[in-house]
């Protein structure tokens, strides 16, 4: 999913639009902040939720706050509907796909082994494990929770050149394998009872 911060146009259109519903006249600096505010969400979901705030009562713009967590409601059903649709877990190897993968891995092994100096057993998992080929919950981020994005105007003022930051995925709360690793990783406290 495209972020609100690499859309900028797509932004600003659906800002004048939901400005113009309430009567509200608008600045740089407003649109600005709204921008930089709702950055970090998808633009379809910024822009569906502009659509939604538009029908509701009121002749006043909805402050940022409101349409952050309108269109972050909307982002969050968005990527669970894409995750049941997408059906990537788990994904069978064809067999050509399968032998060309087992000869990758075999030569990796014969490299390892004359690089280490000594040879692994056959029962080693290296030899022996399934050919498995890698699918992610999430196709943007690839189960890192992390994505490049384009610098803010202030970074590229300061640089001289476009910037790349890293940014939170919008899988970074609701990705399972992301979950299931932050579980793993959690540290366990114990306690251990002293003697005298």
């Amino acid at each position: 999913m495209k972020l609100t911060q690499d859309a900028p146009t797509d932004f600003l259109q659906a800002f004048n639009r939901l400005a113009s519903t309430k009567g509200t006249l608008i600045d740089d600096t407003k649109h600005e902040s709204y921008f930089e505010t709702l950055g970090p969400l998808p633009i379809q979901a910024v822009v569906e939720a502009a659509r939604q705030l538009q029908r509701e009562d009121g002749p006043y713009l909805p402050a940022a706050g409101t349409w952050f967590r309108v269109a972050d409601d909307l982002a969050a059903a968005m990527l669970t509907k894409a995750a049941t649709h997408a059906a990537l877990l788990p994904r069978r190897v064809d067999e050509e796909e399968a032998d060309e993968i087992r000869v990758a891995r075999d030569q990796f092994v014969r490299q390892y082994e004359k690089l280490v100096g000594r040879t692994l057993p056959d029962t080693h998992r290296w030899k022996q494990e399934e050919i498995r080929v890698p699918s992610y919950a999430c196709l943007t981020c690839l189960d890192t929770g992390w994505v490049e994005v384009a610098g803010t105007v202030a970074d590229f003022r300061q640089a001289g050149e476009p910037v790349q930051r890293l940014s939170r995925c919008t899988c970074f709360a609701t990705n399972a394998t992301l979950e299931a690793r932050r579980q793993h990783s959690t540290p366990t406290v114990t306690t251990r009872s002293r003697s005298r």
